[in-house]
């Protein structure tokens, strides 16, 4: 594929465009906005000084949100929706919602920006906006926000009018003086900030220096009454009060790239606060915190003496930074009180799926569609991992579990979101815009050496854009990923594992006592069960705490490699050997001689296969921990317990097996022809095929898991174990194969599971057949254990004649 090679920039986006996150930002934008023009409004009818209005109240706005979030773009779409444009540049774009809650937030929230827009659109006058990123450390902001108001009231050609953004204004005498006393009042400003006076204070004669200190003194205490005068006088139409009266709007970009600059204009915004005068801030709220603490912590330092510090217990210097802190937190309170910092989200992995770069439209060229329309689902879709199974492509891999579509989403129970590797989709849509360009120069299905290097590069830009990771982090994490050169002489990255580990969290939620089910030895056997909260990463057996964008880069490289490249994966997957799965156990306790029967508080975790990717894990995990939730706090059946348990294991190892080659040819065959409207939408459609036919296979329904699944179920799960065995024969050394024996073991030893069940269990044809012929079960009857985490507890206790001997598969004597 062709992309481009200019990355295109923030610009106003129609409505329909905005991500959900951002048009929630332009609601609350609009509505404080009509807030404050309320408030101007109902202040002039009640002809109160702003100091006596019992409505007064902050012009501050925040927006807050990491770097390419959005911010400006919200800036840039608010100049052009607020003057009341009938529309904006460029076609709509109309985003598709898959889910009913997005659907009906969307909705509600451009209703009312219209709403709101229309009421106040004719009553704000923008101001150029203030950028701190090229303005100088000795920038006098108090002037640089006078020359923008009289920048917004300059009357251009027509020396008797006044311009603004709607209309034009009678040059009246009331507004020639207040222009005239705007300009003294500029004067004014510049003499009492940027005045040399200290400077010529030893040539200056004594009383002139008093005269001088006085007048720079009294033009700073009036800053706040002249500048409100002078605006209520602009806010006239020849010489009575406007019916509706106007609201300058001013915007602060990059409201951290100075600390020192930016507490300087917050509290300057804050002095001059005034109903005429509506600012809207754009920065990282939690950066100018830091920042914000470390000035002030410096500050303090100052004052006590660099030497004092340093020379100073651990317990003082702990109290300062802590008094600093907490210093700095309410200050920045008090600046920009917290209801008033709307936090942008970045976009979620719907939103990121959907993505196109801004002017990616299609054109009526046929040629042009197939080059520039595509969305990042398609994109990465022909990202191709393996030939064979499911998944076996990036797409396939990051979307597996769930469905995209709002019906499709109700039947399925795998949960959204399923796999963490997911994450590194949430991602600001400058970050989306490059990986979509990237994805565009790339062609059709490249090799597995060149989308591990595209992983390792996105892992990598992730890690850095994040300031909580610390250097010392980055740099253990440049030792587990570096980089080298395959034999096709593409640079790609190896993966070493041997430092990193994988750590469960549980719950625990429930146990189940009841008689011992073998051989009806008198005895009790407790089945303790847990939910599986969460897994993490650890290096160097301490705990990452990764952010979820860079996890999920990383997460997903492990899967691609494991998948389709593991001889760039040195020491092997991460859950090959060290991570053990310990959601379900068995606990014996018997009145019998402990010969008989297993050993007193005897515990036998229950086997999972030998997963291999994170992505069967959160499958498991969400399969699992679904039922607890349909339980709703309600007791479990035993019996419900192990259905679900092998019911998922089977659905993940059958859809592992999956092809998807029909539906990767469909979407090939669709993308090619891309000759309309339609086509990139049909390929779209295409790629999701193979994920639907998987998730058409996932985990039965259990309608009420505290009684036993209907034997109707119990029959079918055992013919899907059954087939599998057909399927696994062939590899005696797969996940399949090995999981199939262990559940051999679960039956013989009766491991909590009903006596009627087991037999069922026993009596079909492919399951007894691939039980007797599996060396694993063999091994535990010579007491040659098979493999000894999991074989060593029971191999004592395996029944001589197991399994029972059929009728149908007796031959002749």
């Amino acid at each position: 594929m062709s992309g481009r090679m200019l990355r295109p920039e923030a610009r106003p986006l129609e409505l329909e465009e905005l991500s959900l996150s951002q048009l929630k930002v332009v609601d609350r934008v609009v509505k404080g906005m009509k807030e404050a023009h309320d408030q101007l409004r109902s202040q002039g009818r009640q002809g109160l000084t702003p100091e006596l209005d019992r409505k007064r109240s902050s012009r501050l706005l925040f927006v807050s949100g990491e770097p390419g979030i959005g911010k400006t773009s919200i800036y840039t779409t608010l100049r052009k929706l607020l003057p009341g444009e009938s529309g904006l540049p460029g076609s709509t774009r109309v985003t598709h919602e898959a889910f009913h809650y997005a659907k009906t937030k969307r909705g509600e929230f451009k209703n009312r920006i219209k709403s709101n827009a229309g009421k106040i659109s004719k009553n704000i006058r923008w101001l150029d906006p203030l950028d701190l990123e090229p303005l100088s450390g000795s920038t006098n902001f108090l002037a640089a926000v006078m020359v923008r108001i009289e920048r917004a009231l300059d009357g251009g050609s027509d020396p008797n009018r006044i311009a603004s953004r709607n209309g034009l204004l009678d040059r009246s005498s009331t507004t020639v003086d207040a222009l005239a006393e705007l300009r003294r009042f500029q004067n004014d400003l510049a003499m009492s900030w940027d005045g040399n006076l200290q400077a010529r204070a030893a040539h200056v004669d004594p009383d002139q220096y008093a005269t001088e200190v006085l007048r720079a003194e009294r033009a700073r205490l009036a800053v706040n009454q002249r500048l409100q005068g002078i605006l209520s006088k602009l806010n006239t139409h020849g010489e009575n009060q406007q019916q509706d009266p106007q609201l300058f709007l001013l915007v602060v970009d990059d409201l951290y790239i100075s600390p020192a600059s930016s507490i300087e204009l917050l509290r300057l915004l804050r002095m001059i606060s005034s109903p005429q005068l509506f600012v809207l801030l754009l920065g990282d709220y939690d950066l100018l915190d830091y920042l914000y603490s470390q000035q002030t912590l410096g500050d303090y330092i100052k004052l006590a003496g660099e030497a004092a510090f340093k020379s100073a217990d651990v317990a003082v210097t702990d109290e300062l930074r802590s008094r600093a802190s907490a210093v700095a937190t309410g200050s920045l309170r008090k600046l920009l009180p917290p209801s008033q910092n709307v936090e942008l989200w970045p976009l979620r992995i719907e939103e990121t799926l959907s993505f196109r770069a801004l002017g990616a439209r299609r054109d009526k060229t046929p040629a042009r569609v197939k080059k520039t329309s595509h969305s990042l689902r398609f994109l990465l879709h022909r990202l191709r991992i393996r030939r064979d199974g499911f998944p076996s492509t990036v797409k396939e891999l990051v979307t597996a579990g769930w469905r995209e579509s709002e019906q499709k989403q109700k039947q399925s129970f795998w949960g959204r979101h399923v796999y963490k590797g997911a994450l590194m989709l949430e991602m600001p849509p400058r970050h989306a815009t490059d990986l979509w360009m990237t994805l565009a120069e790339i062609k059709k299905h490249p090799p597995i050496e060149l989308i591990t290097k595209l992983l390792g590069d996105e892992f990598q830009a992730a890690l850095a854009e994040q300031n909580i990771v610390t250097g010392r982090k980055k740099r253990l994490f440049d030792s587990i990923l570096t980089r080298g050169t395959a034999q096709t002489t593409h640079e790609e990255y190896l993966l070493t594992t041997s430092s990193l580990s994988v750590a469960q969290e549980t719950s625990k939620i429930l146990e189940i006592a009841g008689p011992d089910a073998r051989n009806s030895t008198p005895g009790t056997t407790t089945i303790h069960a847990s939910t599986h909260v969460d897994w993490h990463l650890q290096l160097k057996n301490k705990k990452l705490d990764l952010p979820p964008r860079p996890l999920g880069w990383l997460i997903t490289l492990h899967d691609v490699l494991v998948l389709g490249h593991p001889e760039s994966l040195r020491g092997g997957s991460l859950l090959s050997s060290q991570f053990k799965i310990q959601w379900i156990k068995i606990s014996w306790a018997t009145n019998k001689d402990k010969t008989a029967t297993p050993q007193e508080n005897k515990t036998i975790y229950w086997p999972a296969p030998k997963f291999s990717t994170f992505l069967e894990i959160d499958l498991l995990r969400s399969a699992w921990n679904s039922l607890f939730t349909k339980s709703d706090g309600c007791p479990l059946h035993v019996d419900a317990l192990a259905f679900r348990w092998l019911d998922a294991i089977c659905s993940i190892l059958t859809n592992d097996k999956a092809s998807d080659k029909a539906s990767d040819k469909a979407s090939d065959k669709a993308s090619d022809k891309a000759s309309d409207k339609a086509s990139d939408k049909a390929s779209d459609k295409a790629s999701d095929k193979a994920s639907d036919k998987a998730s058409d296979k996932a985990i039965v329904h259990l309608i009420d898991p505290s009684k036993p699944p209907p034997t109707l179920q119990w029959r079918d799960l055992i013919e899907r174990i059954g087939k599998l065995t057909i399927e696994v024969d062939s590899s005696s050394s797969s996940s399949a194969h090995n999981w199939v024996a262990d559940v051999g073991i679960i039956i013989a030893l009766r491991l909590g599971i009903s006596e009627d069940i087991a037999k069922n269990f026993e009596q079909n044809l492919p399951l007894n057949k691939f039980w007797r012929s599996s060396p694993s079960i063999q091994g535990l009857r010579t007491s040659h254990p098979g493999r000894p985490e999991w074989h060593e507890h029971i191999s004592e206790h395996f029944p001589e004649e197991w399994p029972p001997s059929l009728e149908t598969q007796r031959g002749p004597a």
